[in-house]
């Protein structure tokens, strides 16, 4: 049983990262409020990560989009 320890933990991370990006998904208030925070005490660093956002977000579906039509 010591072995699957690793394993274990790991998955104990991924269930905290569902559980965070399930809340987000049930309360998106949370993130209007932190996104319009964030906008207006620094736009500019809010249109920066904003781009970078967009990038990795069309990045992602790219990937996702390509291994569906390959499987």
């Amino acid at each position: 049983m010591r072995h699957v320890w690793p394993v274990e933990a790991a998955l104990a991370g991924a269930d905290r990262v569902r559980d965070g990006i399930d809340w987000l998904k049930a309360h998106p208030e949370a993130v209007v409020a932190a996104t319009a925070t964030v906008v207006v005490i620094s736009p500019k660093r809010a249109w920066r990560w904003g781009k970078r956002g967009y990038v990795l977000w069309r990045g992602w579906r790219s990937i996702r989009n390509s291994l569906f039509a390959a499987g």
